[in-house]
This record gives C-alpha cells, sequence and structure tokens, in this order.
C-alpha cells in the first residue's frame, strides 16, 4: 500500500477542489528504506544515515559519475537523419574531472554531517523540532546562541556561466534516491531540495513557495500548496512553516541555486571596489539569505549556495557570510585550463575535449591530438575559452555541419559555420579572452574574475633612437650624476686636517671621462665649484 503525506485536515475533506489537488499530485518516484551497517560510532543506528549509500573514495565516484557514450561503427553508418536523433545524447555526457569528484565526495560528507544530531526521536532530534516550534510560535527566526556546529553547515559553488554548476549538482543527487520511506518509524526522507533563490533576494513569499512546490513534486499525496493558496500568516512566518515542513519531512541538504539572485549584486567594477561601511554591507545583505542560514543554524539542515560569479562578491562582504560558505568542499570553478600541471598530465581542458572527441557519429572520426593538420586543442579554446558547455555544444554543432554537408570527417570550416549559433556567446569569449576592465564590467556574470585577472593593455614599444641621439643622452646623464655627486659632496661640512690644507678631493667617475666631451657643457652651470670660497663655518 502507498503511504501518504501528510495527513489531510477537516478542512481539506469538505473542499473538492483541495481534494482534486491532492489526489493528481504526481510525485517522484519513492523506495522503501534499505539499511547498511554504518561503521561510525557517531553515525551507527541512525536510519536517515544507514538508508544512504556509503561514503566513497574519488576514484569510485568518478566511475558512477562517468557518463561517455561508446559510439560503435555501425552508428557512424547510419543515414543522416539517425546520426542527427543520436547526436542529441551528446548533452547527457558528463566527465567527472577532479573538481567534480572532489566536490560529490565533499557533498556527501556534509549530508552525513547534517543527519548526526537529527536521528527521528533521538535526544538532538527533539531539540531541533523544539527549538523550530518556538520560531514558529515566535514568528521569527533567531539565534539565541550556537547550537551544536550548525553554522559550519554551509558550503559553496560558484563559477562561470556553463561551468555545469546545476548539471553536476543533480547528477551527484541522482546518486542517491530521491524520496526514502522509514517503514518502521513512519518516516520520510528526502536527501536533497534544490530550490531557486528568488529574483532580487527579497520575497520570503517565493521562498516558501518554492519549498513547498518541490515537497508537493518529491512527495506522494502531499498537498503543501494549501498554505499558499488559503489564508495565510505573514511571510516570514510561511517561510518559518516551510523550513519546518523541510526538517519533518527529512531534508538532508538545500540546494539554493541562483544565489546571486540579490540586491547586492553591482553590475560594474567601480561599484564593487568602492569601500563600505559595516552598517552598508549588513544593510545590503538580504534576509532572505539571513533567514536561510538561521535556520540551517536551528535545524542542522546544511545549505549549499550555487551561482556565477556575481555570487562571490556577496560572500566576501561580510566575516559571517564568507566563514559561512566557506570550506567544506566550497569551490570555485573558473573556465577549464588548457595548461597542463606537469608535461606527464593533460590539461582538464584537453581532457574533457579528448573524451568529447571520442563520441563522433561520422565515417571517419578525426584524432584530437594529431602530428599533423588541425590543432583542435587551440582551435576549440579560441572559441569557448575553457566554458563546458560551450565546448560540448560547438562539438556537437560541429558534426551536424559536417553531416549536413555529407562530409566523411569534420574539418576547421565545419567549425567555423557552426560558430553562426554561438553569436550570442560571443562576448562572454571575447570578456574572457581580453579579461579587460570594459569587457568584465559589461558581464557580470563574469564579474568576480576582474579583481585578480584583469590584464592591463600593453604599453606601445619605445621608439629607438640614432646612434648619435643615443650617445647625446648618455653623455647627458652621466653629467647628471657628475652633478648630483658634487653637489652631495658639497653640502657636507668640509673640514681641514690643518690651516691652508686643500679641500677634500672630487671623485669623478672614469666612465664619465670618456664620454664628458661629448656633450657641450659651456652653456651649463659649474660643474665644480672651489670649497675654498665659502665660509668654512
Amino acid at each position: 500500500m502507498k503511504p501518504s503525506c501528510p495527513a489531510k485536515n477537516a478542512k481539506q475533506e469538505n473542499d473538492p477542489d483541495i481534494e482534486e489537488q491532492h489526489t493528481n499530485n504526481a510525485s517522484a518516484p519513492f523506495v522503501d528504506a534499505v539499511y547498511r551497517k554504518e561503521l561510525d560510532p557517531d553515525l551507527k543506528g541512525n536510519p536517515f544515515v544507514e538508508a544512504l549509500p556509503a561514503l566513497l573514495s574519488l576514484k569510485q565516484y568518478q566511475e558512477k559519475l562517468l557518463r561517455r557514450l561508446q559510439v560503435t561503427p555501425e552508428e557512424r553508418a547510419m543515414n543522416d537523419v539517425q546520426r542527427l536523433v543520436r547526436l542529441g545524447t551528446l548533452s547527457q555526457v558528463c566527465i567527472p574531472l577532479p573538481r567534480v569528484v572532489n566536490l560529490a565526495q565533499s557533498i556527501h560528507m556534509m549530508l552525513f554531517d547534517g543527519y548526526r544530531t537529527r536521528a527521528p526521536f533521538s535526544a538532538g532530534d527533539q531539540e531541533n523540532v523544539q527549538r523550530l516550534y518556538a520560531a514558529q510560535q515566535s514568528g521569527t527566526l533567531t539565534t539565541p546562541g550556537d547550537y551544536h556546529h550548525a553554522s559550519q553547515f554551509s558550503m559553496s559553488l560558484v563559477g562561470v556561466p556553463g561551468a555545469g554548476k546545476t548539471f553536476i549538482l543533480k547528477k551527484i543527487a541522482s546518486m542517491f534516491p530521491p524520496v526514502i520511506f522509514h517503514k518502521e518509524i513512519g518516516r520520510w526522507q528526502v536527501p536533497f531540495l534544490f530550490i531557486e533563490m528568488p529574483y532580487e533576494g527579497e520575497s520570503r513569499l517565493a521562498l516558501a513557495s518554492h519549498i513547498f512546490t518541490e515537497l508537493d513534486r518529491l512527495l506522494p499525496d502531499s498537498n503543501y500548496r494549501r498554505f499558499i493558496e488559503t489564508k495565510r500568516p505573514n511571510a516570514e512566518q510561511l517561510c518559518i512553516q516551510a523550513l519546518m515542513a523541510a526538517y519533518e519531512m527529512g531534508v538532508g541538504m538545500i540546494v539554493v541555486d541562483e544565489a546571486q539572485n540579490s540586491r547586492v549584486i553591482g553590475n560594474d567594477l567601480v561599484k564593487a571596489r568602492r569601500t563600505s561601511s559595516a552598517a552598508e554591507f549588513k544593510r545590503r545583505e538580504t534576509g532572505l539569505k539571513k533567514l536561510l542560514i538561521t535556520a540551517s543554524n536551528v535545524g542542522h539542515m546544511p545549505l549549499l549556495f550555487t551561482g556565477t560569479m556575481e555570487l562571490e562578491s556577496t560572500l566576501a562582504e561580510r566575516a559571517t557570510l564568507g566563514r559561512r560558505k566557506s570550506g567544506h568542499g566550497s569551490a570555485t570553478w573558473q573556465p577549464l585550463s588548457p595548461v597542463s600541471s606537469s608535461a606527464a598530465t593533460p590539461s582538464e581542458f584537453d581532457i574533457f575535449m579528448s573524451i568529447l572527441f571520442s563520441m563522433q557519429w561520422l565515417p571517419e572520426p578525426v584524432a584530437y591530438k594529431a602530428a599533423t593538420g588541425t590543432n583542435w586543442s587551440q582551435l576549440f579554446f579560441k572559441h569557448t575559452e575553457g566554458i563546458p558547455d560551450l565546448m560540448v555544444k560547438l562539438f556537437q554543432s560541429t558534426q551536424v555541419a559536417a553531416i549536413r554537408a555529407e562530409a566523411k570527417s569534420m574539418n576547421e570550416s565545419h567549425v567555423v559555420e557552426a560558430l553562426e549559433e554561438f553569436r550570442s556567446a560571443a562576448p562572454i569569449v571575447e570578456g574572457l579572452a581580453k579579461r579587460d576592465e570594459a569587457s568584465l564590467t559589461a558581464l557580470t556574470d563574469l564579474f568576480g574574475l576582474a579583481p585578480i585577472e584583469l590584464k592591463k593593455p600593453a604599453l606601445p614599444p619605445p621608439t629607438p633612437l640614432s646612434p648619435r641621439a643615443s650617445r647625446q643622452k648618455n653623455a647627458e646623464d652621466l653629467a647628471g650624476i657628475i652633478e648630483k655627486r658634487i653637489r652631495e659632496k658639497n653640502n657636507k661640512t668640509l673640514a681641514r686636517e690643518a690651516p691652508g690644507a686643500s679641500p677634500l678631493p672630487v671623485h669623478i667617475p672614469l666612465e664619465a671621462l670618456a664620454e664628458i666631451n661629448q656633450v657641450d657643457l659651456r652653456k651649463r652651470a659649474p660643474v665644480v665649484s672651489s670649497p675654498l670660497g665659502r665660509s668654512a663655518g
């Protein structure tokens, strides 16, 4: 029998509209909990932990996340239409680079840490529920104390647009059951809850709506939308109610996508570099972010903020935000670099492209690295600047152009033809290539790159001097050195060994004597003055 969640109230029983919405609710597939034996003494016996897969090694995460298509000779021999259809599967490819598997392991660890004090019906679980209930009754979330170490249960994933942040997070989440039902204790468990930060980062009502909608999507026979559609309390109370519902449904981690949607985002570099007071930073920090972080503190639900490079500026504004969103695998994903760390290790860009090149639906596939012919590495980096989304799409469009031209293999002309589809991405590629202030100022998605990677325009080369002008300049420079040394000597107090003794000798460099006749000194002030002409003082 399929369990229902949660039970309907009396008003729902008498409301046919709500009843229809309730029974027609679609949900994600759920599984009955199957428990493994956990070895960690603090996690042993915790149903929420033992119902999840065990922590893996980096190599095991790589094997689980890898999604690579094997293109057979038979597929390459199919007609044009069939090959074009098969090309659509390239969007499902997942290439787990080192930064991806590191993130996967870190998320898995944080998931366990969040559940550590949330074993159903344990003392820690009771304390969490009591705090959330108190917040619901008061109508505000407060942090009277440092609850356990929940303030550390936050991390951030920041990256340029097209770095694959959301795609990879969904792939990592797919390694876990979306919904688990614990028959013995009658509890639900949702390991990941994906929500999107409301635009401008202000609307608590929108945040609550996103949480309720996602819970309704995941849980069978749920009807959390009734909190939105019926008469409701104020927005903050509704948001607290949504977060409490997430806790009761065993949400392990709240993933806040598009976290850069906030008033603090600037549109130019000047605003970002402007010095602001602590009061201004506090005012610009949106209430929604503070509410989410406080909820994490109170309910021990880890948060993962993900967004474009605009998010990086908000993380650094205040120590509180920066501390809470640092560590635990937090990362900043820049475009893939074509530069390798060593001669024996290929770059991340080349690893990614070489795997893509193994998936060609053309009769005669070309090699990515060849002694002669097109330098595919330079060509694709020039037009993508190492953004994974553009790399996959350009590779796909290049094959489409080759198939439509009935070519047996792809060449540089097919890349040029495919680039007609990427005009809207040209400013991003050009901005990353130039990295000058004008380009990055216009692209707020790349905002965080400017302070550390801004390239200064090259200075024009100096105009070469003729031999005569060069000798004249050298002579004048040497004459200036002589004058400077004589003035320094004259400014010192002169001493005599005995009355009538000669003045201290003046030393003139030998190299000056060789060039001194190259300049006319008759019109200049005397370079030597007699110290005897001054008062002995």
